[in-house]
């Protein structure tokens, strides 16, 4: 509505097994309850969400992938969840899917790994560089990644000082 008011969908709430969400205008993806699944849905002109893919991230071999934070680039062209990995599931990484704007299907393009433990990530409004801090407060970082056009992620080797906690005078 053009007060800002929300307003019910018809339908909802949508069954759907999913915990975190991102939408791109087309699409809302979810990770789902057990992390080895984006869901993809459809949103229809009214507001309704049809299913419309689904994408395992669990690549043979590798039982740390998960999907669990989503983000979108500001296109909305890209998914990224940042999910673990390496040795006893310790590290984190970012896997980048390609949307398909037909089907909503997600294909993967790269793995970054991150470093960190669950860092939150955030893409720059022209798309050039993403940004992942990490949640538990163990490093106080801002970590720095190049966004490549195919969507992939490549980490930058600038890590930026915080700013100190009292500010400045």
């Amino acid at each position: 509505l053009p007060s800002g008011q929300l307003t019910p969908v018809d339908g909802s709430p949508f069954a759907a097994d999913v915990m975190f969400m991102t939408v791109n205008g087309r699409y809302l993806f979810g990770s789902d309850a057990t992390g080895a699944y984006i869901r993809s849905y459809a949103i229809a002109p009214d507001g309704a969400l049809l299913p419309a893919a689904s994408t395992n991230v669990v690549r043979p071999g590798n039982a740390c992938d998960n999907a669990g934070a989503l983000f979108l680039d500001s296109a909305g062209a890209t998914v990224s969840p940042v999910g673990s990995s390496g040795p006893a599931c310790a590290a984190a990484a970012y896997q980048a899917f390609r949307v398909d704007g037909t089907t909503g299907r997600l294909v993967l393009i790269h793995e970054a790994h991150a470093g960190l433990n669950g860092a939150l990530l955030r893409f720059s409004s022209d798309d050039r560089f993403a940004f992942g801090a990490d949640c538990t407060g163990s490093r106080p970082l801002v970590d720095g990644f190049e966004h490549h056009r195919d969507g992939s992620l490549a980490p930058m080797q600038v890590h930026a000082p915080l700013p100190s906690p009292g500010g400045t005078q």
